[in-house]
């Protein structure tokens, strides 16, 4: 003869069967664990008893909002990480971003790589989920990036300097000086075609 017993409040489809389904309680779920114990006993009325730890893991908790680059500049970046904290009992992790034109985001772990759509151009958000043989948890909030792509010179820097601005335009822009000396002056502006 055999019998399963529980030292929590779940149940057993059939205790006297070798490998019956347990049914975890609420109080199981809520303390994370439950002991299994088997007790076999032959015809002569001798009996062991065997007992197992069983781990109770829900759906992982949703992650922190991601952390990485809050704008990026295509003119010079093709490419961001993005991380989030671990997540306890996660085996893996969904990266997301959105709007799905703005680029591609792998990765399984807590570093999301995005490859940036380099004709996009606005506000992408990137977040994060996790999952386990449970199955899936929510995603983070979404960490907003700003997608831009802008070619500009630096500006020299001198005593008598000039500073133009916005740089690219579109033929509308300002100009500062900051001159030590009063004089006439006279002021050349040349694109990148000369």
């Amino acid at each position: 003869n055999i019998i399963w017993t529980s030292n929590g409040d779940g149940t057993f489809d059939d205790p006297n069967i070798l490998e019956p389904v347990y049914s975890p309680g609420s109080g199981d779920i809520a303390s994370g664990n439950v002991i299994l114990t088997l007790t076999a006993e032959d015809a002569e009325g001798a009996s062991v008893d065997d007992e197992m730890t069983l781990l109770l893991i829900t759906f992982p908790e949703t992650p922190a909002t991601p952390e990485g680059p809050d704008y990026v500049n295509l003119n010079n970046v093709s490419t961001s990480e993005y991380t989030t904290d671990p997540v306890p009992y996660a085996d893996n992790y969904e990266w997301m971003i959105t709007p799905a034109e703005a680029g591609n985001i792998d990765g399984i772990g807590t570093t999301g790589t995005v490859s940036w759509n380099m004709s996009f151009l606005g506000t992408a958000t990137v977040s994060v989920r996790a999952i386990n043989n449970c199955g899936t948890g929510e995603f983070s909030e979404g960490y907003e990036v700003t997608v831009d792509n802008v070619v500009s010179i630096d500006e020299p820097l001198s005593q008598d300097a000039f500073m133009l601005w916005p740089n690219p335009n579109n033929g509308n822009f300002n100009i500062r000086t900051s001159l030590v000396s009063p004089g006439n002056y006279s002021v050349r502006i040349f694109n990148l075609l000369g």
